[in-house]
């Protein structure tokens, strides 16, 4: 009797056992297959790593345009940054460098890397997107103009019914040329009017962006007006 007894808890611990071990061992295989997945994952990113948010985009306009239409450089346009604040420039660094622009200028006072504040928006765009601490903007203008660059301002227009961003001809747009982003609105004989309802608040970076691209937009691809 003893030794039946025996024998019996014997066999119900060896069958505890085999499912224990059979559980293990779908577990490590769940784990070698999710390692796998991981590894195969990290090994694509890795291969992807030297694309950019701009390089990303061209690759995919390559395959929606035809060859034809497609210019092989980009048109020649500096920024101008001036008394925004650090979040604004992270952004506007971000857009200039999806954008394709040549180079960022960082007027004065206006925080620029190595700020905490602007590379916790700029998310790395910084490292490919040429950019250079200058002078006041209004002096930097004039230099700019006398080397024979085209520049441009973007100014406020408050109380207009229309907010649509009135783009100048893309006949009068020369490159290489160059746009001041400034949180005052300066005054220059060239300006893009940025329509605005007083009631509502705007982002400079948000106007900025808009302004940037459909630009790129015109110089790259002769896309007429409010296009």
């Amino acid at each position: 009797m003893c030794d039946c007894e025996t024998y019996d808890g014997m066999s119900h611990k060896s069958r505890l056992l085999g499912i224990l071990c059979r559980i293990i061992q779908d577990i490590s295989k769940q784990i070698r297959n999710g390692s796998e997945e991981l590894q195969r994952g990290r090994q694509a990113a890795a291969s992807s790593e030297g694309l950019r948010n701009w390089d990303r985009s061209q690759e995919e306009l390559k395959l929606k345009r035809p060859k034809e239409e497609l210019k092989p450089d980009l048109p020649s346009m500096t920024v101008l940054l001036d008394g925004l604040n650090p979040e604004e420039v992270g952004c506007l660094m971000r857009t200039c460098e999806a954008a394709g622009v040549q180079e960022l200028l960082l007027c004065g006072q206006t925080p620029g890397p190595p700020d905490v504040r602007v590379l916790k928006t700029s998310l790395k765009a910084e490292a490919f997107l040429p950019h250079r601490r200058v002078g006041p903007l209004e002096l930097e203008l004039w230099r700019l103009q006398k080397a024979g660059v085209q520049t441009w301002s973007l100014e406020a227009q408050a109380g207009g019914a229309s907010r649509t961003l009135a783009m100048p001809q893309v006949t009068a747009l020369e490159v290489p040329l160059a746009l001041a982003v400034s949180s005052d609105y300066p005054k220059w004989e060239r300006c893009i009017p940025v329509p605005y309802l007083s009631s509502i608040q705007c982002s400079m970076d948000v106007i900025a962006s808009v302004a940037i691209f459909k630009i790129m937009k015109c110089l790259k691809y002769g896309i007429k007006k409010n296009n």
